[in-house]
């Protein structure tokens, strides 16, 4: 199966790229697409908190 780059960042570092690289695989998939695919609002929906308990779904 043919495998195709889609994204990819530059470092100065090894350190960094690695802080980066563990930051990415901690993401949902859905937020890796987007990513990758530059749908910006996309990957701002998929950074925001989806848990019931978040400020955000609290009735005042």
């Amino acid at each position: 199966m043919p495998v195709a780059l889609v994204y990819f960042e530059e470092y100065n570092s090894k350190d960094r790229a690695y802080l980066r690289e563990m930051q990415l695989k901690g993401w949902t998939r859905k937020k890796k697409e987007a990513l990758g695919m530059n749908w910006k609002s996309e990957l701002k929906k998929a950074a925001e908190c989806q848990n019931k308990t978040h400020y955000k779904h609290r009735k005042i």
